[in-house]
């Protein structure tokens, strides 16, 4: 019998990404460009050309406060070394 797989967790990283900007007043073409954003929390793998990233995680793991990201967006994915501690 197989063993299944195990599960894939979410890990800590930073995610730099870029994001479409548009002006409305008399900017020149060359001033108007995608700006370069960076956000912390916890990365699950990318599905379906989706990047998604949950700011919170409770103590069960469940995963709050979710941005997703067209993967076309996603500059750099980097992870940070995090162990969560329980207190009790």
């Amino acid at each position: 019998m197989e063993k299944p797989d195990p599960p894939i967790l979410p890990i800590m990283a930073i995610v730099i990404w870029r994001d479409i900007v548009q002006s409305s007043d008399w900017a020149e073409v060359s001033d108007v460009n995608p700006e370069r954003f960076s956000s912390i929390g916890w990365v699950l793998p990318e599905k379906d050309g989706v990047l998604k990233q949950a700011n919170t995680q409770d103590e069960e793991g469940n995963l709050f406060g979710v941005t997703a990201y067209p993967i076309g967006c996603v500059e750099q994915v980097i992870p940070i070394p995090f162990t969560y501690e329980s207190k009790s």
